[in-house]
């Protein structure tokens, strides 16, 4: 999913378990894309991550991407 974004011109700021996963998806995709290794499981790992990232997150049409969301 990340890649169809970044394809069509979004920036993309991730998370996952996977050191090698994040290393590939920095490694294919630079700034202003963003990936971090954090343990998704741990919840105070995912909320010190999310406040970082806060002022970066902006989803400019949602309904875009879930077409069957109600109106």
């Amino acid at each position: 999913m990340s890649e169809g974004f970044i394809a069509q011109g979004h920036t993309v700021i991730g998370c996952a378990r996977s050191v090698a996963a994040i290393a590939e998806m920095k490694n294919s995709f630079g700034a202003p894309n963003d990936f971090t290794n954090i343990d998704v499981a741990d919840e105070q790992q995912v909320k010190n991550w999310a406040t970082e990232i806060h002022g970066s997150i902006k989803i400019k049409n949602i309904r875009n991407i879930n077409k069957d969301l109600p109106k």
